[in-house]
């Protein structure tokens, strides 16, 4: 396959062109400017008609970039010379039918997590009407989700024909800032396809809207929500009580990371655990508040605490309009999501001491335990920051919020007693 035009041609037939690039799914493209040879990896995704492309180049800001199909061949076909068809040497997803579930002494269950570069994010597998899934582990949400489409490489194919009606509406939803619909469909569930025991379960399909950027497909840990929200899949799951997730090792650096935890003996693979009783003793936690729940009707349960202080670069950051501020534990946000009103403050606080970084030193966030004069920090280094696009759950809310993600979480294993309200960090 090879393209030689010397000009921009925006009159393609696209469907065409799709019908011949579906079957290739992954292929190479290298070609040439006047100064520089470009390599790309390009993936084509038909239901959300746009090419997902990994650039080779060692300078580039974000390893993924999305782009329209129209848009991307006008600018690349004057300078491409040539297209290479590889067969992919790699698959995010599990391809052995082996099973991810392992039950202990105590009926609790271990599902391994791993960690997938391109979506800073760690996944787990499962099982949905015998096919195998994966989804991001999400404790800011409570449901469970999957793509409307096949994406076999990465989260699953969905297949309608093998679900049955939840007997529930149809709902738009908002993940990420984004917003689009989601059908509710209801299937036999597992941690493991070759699994004999299998729960029915009610879960979301997302339309294309929510899946064009971040977030989405989850396996949310929230278990606790409001009537009018869909069930959770924690609430549907056997007497799910707590849950402890260990991200103490991972495999973002496969050579040093991998090497220093086989040395020292300890196992390689982060995962999570749910339990069926109560697991923290003793008063060295962080208590939970419903607060967000009750008092500003938040719909479902987050996992949040009230925090002691905040640092940054060492500085004290002290709110001025609200004094109170709540912190999310949400493992599917990377970084670190703060209010607008407290992102205002610590912009005039950077601005008042001649601060060249906003949130670009050690940003430490502290929390008292239920053990008197103890106080646990978390801390994270350049935690990629981003203000609240709008207040949460209306005007009402008078306070600050922050969504700590996962930059604070890494290296640590949190434990939540669900019933009891109860957030431990080692």
């Amino acid at each position: 396959l090879q393209f030689v035009s010397r000009r921009p041609i925006p009159t393609i037939n696209m469907r065409r062109l799709s019908d011949l690039l579906v079957p290739i799914n992954l292929f190479l493209l290298l070609f040439v400017s006047s100064r520089t040879t470009w390599a790309f990896l390009l993936h084509f995704d038909q239901k959300q008609r746009k090419f997902w492309i990994r650039q080779t180049r060692n300078d580039c800001d974000n390893d993924i970039a999305s782009v329209k199909r129209r848009r991307l061949l006008a600018k690349c076909a004057p300078a491409l010379t040539s297209v290479i068809i590889v067969n992919p040497s790699h698959s995010e997803m599990p391809t052995e039918d082996k099973s991810f579930l392992f039950v202990n002494k105590n009926d609790s269950w271990i599902i391994p997590l791993k960690w997938i570069p391109s979506l800073n994010a760690y996944v787990l597998y499962f099982s949905l009407f015998g096919e195998r899934f994966g989804a991001i582990v999400d404790t800011g949400s409570p449901f469970l989700t999957v793509p409307s489409y096949c994406d076999a490489r990465r989260w699953g194919c969905f297949r309608p024909e093998l679900t049955e009606s939840s007997g529930l509406s149809d709902t738009i939803e908002i993940f990420a800032n984004n917003q689009g619909p989601v059908v509710w469909r209801k299937a036999d569930f597992s941690f493991s396809k070759s699994s004999n025991t299998t729960t029915p379960v009610v879960f979301g399909v997302l339309g294309e809207e929510l899946m064009d950027g971040p977030g989405g497909v989850n396996f949310g840990l929230i278990k606790n929500a409001a009537p009018r929200i869909r069930p959770s899949i924690l609430g549907q799951l056997r007497n799910i009580k707590a849950f402890q997730i260990c991200l103490k090792s991972n495999s973002k650096d496969s050579n040093a990371e991998t090497t220093a935890i086989n040395q020292r003996g300890l196992n390689s693979q982060s995962f999570l655990t749910l339990f069926t009783k109560s697991i923290i003793v003793g008063n060295n936690y962080i208590p939970l508040v419903t607060d967000l729940n009750r008092r500003y009707r938040d719909p479902v349960q987050h996992y949040a605490a009230v925090c002691k202080s905040i640092r940054i670069d060492g500085r004290l950051l002290e709110p001025k309009k609200f004094h109170r501020t709540y912190v999310i534990f949400d493992t599917g946000v990377t970084g670190m999501v703060v209010s607008q009103t407290l992102f205002d403050e610590r912009y005039v606080a950077a601005r008042q001491n001649k601060e060249k970084r906003l949130w670009g030193g050690p940003v430490e966030i502290s929390f008292e335990t239920n053990s008197p004069g103890e106080v646990i920090t978390l801390e994270a280094i350049k935690p990629v920051t981003t203000p609240l696009s709008q207040t949460p759950w209306g005007a009402g809310f008078q306070a600050n919020l922050i969504v700590m993600g996962l930059a604070f979480l890494e290296g640590h294993t949190m434990t939540v007693d669900i019933d009891d309200q109860k957030l431990q960090i080692s």
